[in-house]
């Protein structure tokens, strides 16, 4: 990669992680303005920049539209779990629903974890596009319309350019599986580099112990702690298991570093045991 685009990556990640670095994504708020577009609507600086008269007929991107519509769906913490077990450019129904309601039984079971949501550090709703400067003066006039078909397709609605490295900025309504949504985006005309919105730092997460549906599943509701944008300097966590039947087992708690009530308190065994 060169030095330009080295330096475009490092300020695409910066600019997004400082507006979007929010631990709680259950509104869908992880776009690269910050802007909530949960409800699917255009965002309020965003335009529609598919053109009027653009021949899409042929044009087949990756899902199928009603996937893509059903995105960002009720619980998104479900949702961005979801995709973190799959390689489809949105989360599957199965993985979904069931996620959806051990996530349901567990929060029924108990209030402690009702602040906790997932990090919205991968499932993505918006890229930022590198173009050559030539194609940049287009992309700031309003006049590039070879991502026309791209954004019928996936949704996507433009942001204010950037000036800084010459990034044109789409967003999404949907939560898109950040390898796959940068692949439907590569090549494009004058396009050198397609970035994704990254988060810095950390903070609260919900992490699934294993990636098959089978059986028993193990969540762990995690809290950070202390200076999270430089990677979190404490936590706690929360363990559960759910049952086929949705039958909750709560175990035991862990808290350490910064915040912590008991000093130099272990793990607890079952963050170390192999999943259930």
């Amino acid at each position: 990669m060169s030095v330009k685009h080295t330096m475009m990556s490092l300020f695409a990640a910066l600019w997004i992680g400082l507006l979007g670095c929010s631990s709680t994504p259950s509104d869908g708020a992880d776009t690269a303005s910050g802007a909530d577009t949960a409800s699917g609507a255009d965002t309020a600086s965003g335009t529609d920049i598919t053109q009027p008269g653009a021949d899409c007929a042929a044009f087949v991107g990756q899902s199928t539209p009603e996937a893509i519509a059903a995105s960002p769906r009720e619980d998104v913490n479900a949702e961005r779990i979801a995709l973190r077990l799959g390689d489809d450019l949105v989360a599957s129904d199965a993985r979904y629903e069931r996620i959806a309601a051990d996530l349901a039984a567990i929060r029924t079971s108990t209030d402690v974890v009702d602040h906790i949501d997932v990090l919205g550090s991968f499932g993505t709703q918006a890229v930022l596009i590198a173009f050559d400067d030539e194609t940049f003066e287009a992309v700031e006039a309003g006049t590039y319309t070879d991502w026309s078909c791209h954004n019928a397709w996936y949704g996507g609605t433009e942001d204010s350019p950037l000036w800084l490295g010459s990034l044109g900025v789409i967003e999404f309504a949907a939560i898109y599986h950040p390898e796959r949504i940068v692949e439907a985006y590569a090549g494009l005309p004058g396009a050198e580099e397609v970035l994704i919105n990254e988060m810095i730092g950390d903070g609260n997460n919900i992490s699934l112990c294993k990636e098959s549906l089978e059986g028993s599943q193990r969540y762990t509701f995690y809290e950070g702690r202390g200076d999270c944008p430089a990677g979190c300097t404490g936590g706690a966590a929360w363990g559960f298991d759910v049952d086929l039947d949705g039958a909750v087992t709560a175990l035991d708690f862990w808290e350490y570093g910064d915040g912590a009530s008991v000093p130099d308190m272990p793990p607890p065994a079952w963050s170390s045991e192999p999943c259930p």
